[in-house]
């Protein structure tokens, strides 16, 4: 099982992908983790567009991976849609991503979000906007004009739970 998700900011990748590596007992990669050297005190550091390509193909060396992200033209760059048996496109109603991002910003912001490490400025949530926006206005037409309809399933669903459901049953088949 080789699977990518890919969507905007705050569409759900990570809930899904998670969900689904826990499921099927299958290691999974966010591509923020290819891209980014993560650092505490300092800001992060961007990998070579080489550094990611090669970060990509190590992540999907195996029989079995799944990887969710939002760096479509790296994506696109890579054999990582040639590599993948299923590809999931989440497509959230953009007003449900903007909600998602400002209560991620918030909880961050607060504390309760215990997934980052620091707390986010606003110059980060204008980003977080930002990319959204770029991935509804350019980035899904990009998509659908280059990975094969037959491994491709779009889901527009707001609920990562029914968008497990069907994943499950598409994969499972």
């Amino acid at each position: 099982m080789k699977v990518s998700i890919v969507g905007p900011v705050a569409s759900g990748k990570t809930t899904i992908a998670y969900q689904l590596s826990v499921e099927k007992n299958v290691k999974m990669t966010g591509i923020d983790e290819l891209v980014w050297i993560r650092q505490k005190s300092k800001p992060d550091i961007r990998r070579s567009h080489q550094q990611r390509i090669e970060n990509i193909d190590i992540a999907t060396a195996g029989s079995q991976w799944i990887i969710e992200g939002a760096q479509v033209r790296l994506i696109l760059e890579s054999d990582l849609i040639e590599k993948s048996d299923y590809v999931f496109i989440l497509k959230a109603n953009r007003m449900v991503v903007y909600y998602r991002i400002l209560k991620r910003f918030l909880f961050q912001t607060i504390g309760l979000d215990k997934r980052n490490i620091y707390k986010p400025k606003f110059s980060e949530l204008k980003n977080y906007y930002r990319w959204a926006n770029k991935f509804y206005d350019n980035e899904f037409e990009m998509l659908y004009k280059m990975i094969p309809r037959s491994k491709t399933t779009i889901l527009t669903g707001r609920n990562a739970q029914k968008n497990m459901v069907l994943i499950r049953e598409i994969i499972n088949k």
